[in-house]
């Protein structure tokens, strides 16, 4: 109990109020999804929305051309006022290149009339948002300002939940992503007088240099992706519509612990990337322990207690038990993945995620009726195989002495 007591106490009132609002953030974009589900007539509707979310996700790993993922391994090398606002500029100009480009495909297979022009809006509109949300998490983070990330994703969300209670007996998906792309035209709108004293020779270089110092983290970013959200697209794809709901409804609620733990790393990632205290970063990690730890039982508790009061129409508990495993096992080794390139071990961190994603695959292709009990394992063995890869390698450069 006192081990309790001390923990609690040693995280710092700040990153308290920065997870209440990010749970605040991640609560509504959490419940959006399942109120769909739940009071849109058309359950197609919350299918295609898991599956253009997966998408998106993916896609935006891609299309960030590791500029995020570059931006603490620049400041620490530029730690000053001038690289922080240098970073905001390139990624603005990036952002419009990415936004011209979708819109260039999407005229593109409309003027020939394939019929993915409409996805495709909806997968753009997204992208674009994530673009713009994921970089602000890390920019302020770099400013010790991280709680201002939620300044507009929270009123946003609060906007489409509004849009949702007002429309669902004829919801369609555009109603979910017009505010976010609205929001995208506005920002880039506001930021473009800067475009007319920027320099692009200086953009290409910082693109240059974030790609190729991020190119194995971005595969590496994009295989855990694809292990996280493989499920839903291979179930939309391949299963039956009942069997989609039932794991994308599943993954919905782990998202809990899956929150919890990026809103800690999020936090965190400034303090775990430059601080070597032995005593600090053990502080920290189980810290994080007993976060991912009390996510758990959160769920397993609101998943039950939704089954009893029968808004769960077919339970399932040996989904959830797979599941559970699976985001834990997440949780963990995307705690470790930073330290990978801290140590700039990106390439590492690759070929264990390679290794991850190819047996997970393999036990598909192996498997002679799927179904979603084989996807939810063949996903949780290659996040275990992932998981004691980083173990296994940072034990051997005596890195993970720092948690023990």
């Amino acid at each position: 109990m006192n081990l309790l007591n001390n923990l609690t106490k040693s995280i710092k009132k700040d990153f308290f109020i920065y997870i209440l609002l990010s749970y605040i953030d991640k609560l509504i974009y959490f419940l959006l999804p399942i109120g769909i589900a739940f009071l849109v007539p058309d359950k197609k509707i919350y299918n295609d929305l898991e599956y253009i979310l997966s998408i998106a996700i993916l896609l935006s790993i891609f299309l960030e051309g590791g500029l995020r993922i570059y931006i603490f391994y620049y400041f620490k090398e530029n730690p000053d006022t001038a690289s922080i606002s240098k970073i905001q500029s390139y990624y603005d100009f990036h952002l419009t290149i990415v936004t011209l480009l979708l819109i260039s495909v999407i005229l593109y297979t409309y003027f020939l009339k394939i019929n993915v022009y409409y996805f495709l809006f909806l997968i753009s509109c997204r992208v674009l948002y994530l673009m713009f949300f994921n970089f602000y998490s890390y920019y302020y983070r770099i400013k010790d300002r991280p709680s201002k990330t939620f300044i507009i994703s929270i009123p946003l969300n609060v906007i489409i939940i509004i849009i949702l209670l007002l429309t669902y007996n004829h919801y369609v998906l555009d109603y979910f992503f017009i505010p976010q792309i609205i929001l995208i035209v506005l920002y880039l709108t506001f930021r473009f007088k800067n475009y007319l004293k920027f320099n692009i020779h200086d953009y290409w270089n910082y693109l240059k240099s974030a790609f190729i110092y991020s190119w194995s983290i971005m595969i590496n970013v994009l295989l855990l992706n694809l292990l996280n959200q493989f499920s839903k697209i291979y179930t939309y794809n391949y299963l039956s519509s009942s069997e989609m709901f039932s794991l994308s409804f599943i993954l919905r609620i782990m998202m809990i612990i899956q929150l919890g733990s990026t809103s800690f790393i999020a936090y965190y990632s400034k303090d775990m990337y430059l601080v070597e205290d032995r005593k600090r970063l053990r502080k920290i990690f189980y810290n994080y322990v007993l976060l991912v730890l009390s996510a758990n039982i959160i769920v397993i508790i609101l998943y039950v207690g939704l089954d009893l009061i029968h808004f769960i129409k077919i339970s399932d508990y040996g989904l959830l038990s797979i599941l559970s495993v699976y985001m834990i096992f997440w949780s963990f080794q995307s705690f470790y993945d930073l330290f990978f390139g801290k140590n700039n071990k990106n390439f590492v961190a690759l070929f264990i995620s390679t290794l991850s994603s190819i047996t997970m695959i393999l036990i598909l292709l192996l498997y002679p009726n799927i179904n979603i009990y084989i996807v939810s394992l063949s996903m949780t063995i290659g996040i275990f195989i992932n998981l004691c890869g980083k173990l296994f390698y940072l034990n051997k450069k005596n890195i993970i002495k720092y948690f023990i």
